[in-house]
């Protein structure tokens, strides 16, 4: 097997051989007389916790063969393993590693991820400039206590190896991002409180029930939490309080079970008098951990108000999911529904005008799918068997069917007409999911549909027909190693910063309607007990021109690059329900004519985990608001800017309870777009 491997440091230019016999018993990575130039970063951007400006990337050659145990030999006279500061050993099947590893004594991030590693050598307690340390996919069964010395460690990860404890001491106090997903962890050690500075926790996935005192009392820092997929008997109201938590994910686990049972029976079934058309052959929209998007067309056969939500009508020939491969239709029956797929040269692209037109924020919702539209594109969610890191996509489907058909159906409590959720049609009929998948992925996506990949699809009711936001783009992208929890935006880097803040990206009034979507959405989302848990702009999907496209800023000296084009009204989806949960019951929101039931108090659990999540929020306007203030052109109305800056606060404050719930915030973000609307000429 031959890999392509990467290190990187401060080497002597020129061309360099190294020979490293770099592992024991079975399996050895060989890095044997590879002679390759050095290429010099550009440092202009150099940050001194990433790099130094005089680094270069060694690429090399590894091939894994059996081989006898043999210790890592660097060039002669060479400072060569000083100098490394990167190394990638990720799948070369590794089994140990040597005790000469600990003379990389300038490693700054080494990535052993899916290796047979199962403890680590006394000399790697040497690795004090380490910061990133990769054991994804091994299979240790014990953080080693060694780690627990290395001064500098940031961001450190065993997911997915045989944890069962995690002894106390063996975690570094320097620790800021922890990620121990995937294991079989029953307890934590009361020395996580000693990490004072951790802000980002991964932990769904274990055989956790409760939570050491400690971290609530030590860990005032953290941000975002993943308990996912655990045992925990009770919400964890501490936790909760603790000042800094915007993110915190707890579905599937004892205390809350019960709700996500209920919501899963009342997830709306697609109506019978609907078919759903998919074409064979197409490439997916895309794949995630939880499952594969295609894209599909509903073809509506009457009202969706006339079918009785939750029954699938049995004996309907119009009925159910259409498959296909010739102009004939060549059926499968699913408790009396059709399962049909076409081929992709006899199935015409559907026009875009079939969608419902959206209205901007403020305006009426967009259409019921029921009404008198006889086609509608739709994403069609395929969801996989196995569990997540944000817990089991069941929940995700329950909490996407629930929040989508609110949003699209009258008589659903506060949710009604919500505009800024991506609508539910429904899920398909039992035993459809695994049909199309073993049809559509047998070439998209090989494995993934019959045994191998991330998880199979064999249980047969896991599929949505979802609304399709064709052109749709998210207002954000991921965290990335350095932000840590907070999104990246298009233009921070390496554009220049403008005074305080970012590089203006966002006009007013675009951040006016972007937060009334937003606060519009996961207040619907909240009245029905549902947390979203990841609320973040790369979640926020803008529709197109909600955004205007504005120029870079000249560099100095320059001229401008163009005129920035009509403001855009901010129009925005919250989507990705992956990892939501049900902290109440949805039964007596959803109960049709129902009046809705009155808020939480801010103190009590329910109240605590919006109030969490209204963090969020604050995060998000922040960060908006940081990229507009480039924004000086007549639409910079001050007394809107004070309003949102002033709710920005105000949701941000530190004791949780003092946060406005989300139906306060969206009553402000009114009160601010209002005062900008006034103080400004039309744009």
């Amino acid at each position: 097997m031959s890999l392509l491997r990467r290190l990187t440091g401060r080497f002597p230019q020129g061309p360099t051989t190294i020979a490293a016999g770099l592992f024991a018993a079975a399996a050895v990575a060989y890095i044997g007389e590879q002679s390759r130039r050095f290429a010099s970063r550009d440092s202009k951007a150099s940050n001194s916790e990433e790099g130094s400006s005089n680094e270069s990337s060694l690429e090399v050659k590894c091939q894994v063969f059996r081989c006898g145990p043999a210790p890592i030999i660097w060039p002669p006279g060479a400072s060569f393993a000083s100098g490394i500061t990167e190394i990638d050993l990720s799948g070369c099947g590794l089994e140990a590693l040597p005790e000469s590893i600990g003379e990389l004594s300038g490693l700054r991030k080494l990535n052993a991820a899916h290796n047979s590693l199962a403890s680590l050598p006394e000399s790697f307690g040497n690795l004090r400039e380490l910061r990133v340390l990769f054991f994804l996919g091994c299979k240790f069964e014990e953080v080693p206590p060694l780690l627990g010395r290395l001064p500098k460690l940031f961001m450190l990860s065993f997911k997915a190896n045989r944890l069962r404890r995690v002894l106390e001491g063996s975690l570094a106090p320097s620790v800021g991002w922890l990620i121990l997903s995937d294991n079989a962890i029953a307890e934590l050690p009361r020395s996580v409180g000693q990490l004072k500075g951790l802000r980002k926790l991964m932990l769904a996935g274990n055989q956790l029930v409760r939570l050491p005192e400690e971290l609530t009392e030590g860990c005032k820092e953290l941000e975002l939490v993943r308990l996912a997929d655990n045992k925990l008997a009770e919400l964890p109201t501490k936790l909760l309080a603790l000042p800094k938590l915007a993110w915190v994910a707890l579905a599937h686990n004892d205390f809350n079970l019960a709700h996500a049972l209920r919501a899963r029976v009342r997830a709306p079934p697609m109506s019978s008098r609907h078919t759903l058309t998919v074409r064979k052959g197409q490439a997916p929209l895309g794949k995630g951990a939880s499952g594969v998007v295609f894209r599909g067309t509903l073809h509506l056969g009457g009202s969706a108000e006339s079918d009785a939500p939750g029954r699938l009508k049995e004996g309907s020939p119009a009925g159910g999911v259409q498959l296909s491969e010739t102009d004939e239709w060549a059926t499968s029956v699913f408790d009396g529904a059709k399962l049909e797929l076409v081929s992709p040269l006899n199935t015409p692209t559907r026009p875009r005008a079939a969608n419902p037109a959206p209205q901007s924020p403020g305006g009426q919702a967009r259409g019921s799918p029921g009404g008198r539209q006889e086609e509608v594109e739709v994403a069609v969610k395929l969801f996989r068997d196995a569990k997540t890191s944000d817990g089991d996509p069941a929940d995700e489907m329950a909490a996407t069917a629930v929040a989508g058909s609110a949003a699209a159906q009258p008589g659903c409590s506060q949710a009604t007409g919500c505009p800024h959720l991506m609508r539910s049609f429904g899920r398909l009929p039992p035993g459809a999911a695994k049909q199309l998948a073993a049809s559509l992925l047998e070439q998209s996506d090989p494995g993934g549909g019959g045994g191998g990949g991330e998880g199979t699809f064999g249980r047969g009711d896991l599929g949505l027909a979802l609304e399709f936001l064709d052109g749709y783009e998210p207002l954000g992208g991921p965290p990335s190693l350095s932000s840590v929890t907070r999104d990246v935006y298009p233009g921070d880097d390496p554009l220049p910063k403008v005074g305080k803040g970012r590089t203006p990206r966002f006009g007013l009034g675009e951040v006016c309607g972007v937060l009334e979507s937003v606060g519009w959405a996961a207040a619907a989302l909240h009245s029905l007990g549902i947390s979203h848990s990841d609320l973040y702009a790369h979640n926020t999907l803008l529709r197109p021109g909600a955004i205007a496209r504005r120029p870079p800023p000249p560099l100095p000296g320059g001229k401008p690059s163009g005129e920035v084009t009509k403001e855009g009204d901010g129009w925005a989806v919250l989507s990705d329900l992956g990892a939501a949960w049900f902290y109440k019951d949805v039964t007596e929101a959803l109960e049709s004519g129902a009046p809705p039931p009155p808020p939480p108090l801010a103190s009590s659990p329910a109240g605590l985990v919006e109030r969490v999540e209204v963090l969020a929020f604050a995060h998000m306007a922040e960060e908006l608001l940081d990229r507009s203030r480039g924004d000086t052109g007549a639409g910079a109305a001050p007394a809107a800017r004070a309003a949102l800056e002033r709710l920005a606060r105000d949701c941000a404050v530190e004791t949780v309870a003092a946060r406005p719930a989300f139906a306060q915030v969206l009553e402000r973000v009114r009160e601010a777009r209002a005062l900008y609307s006034a103080r400004s000429p039309a744009v």
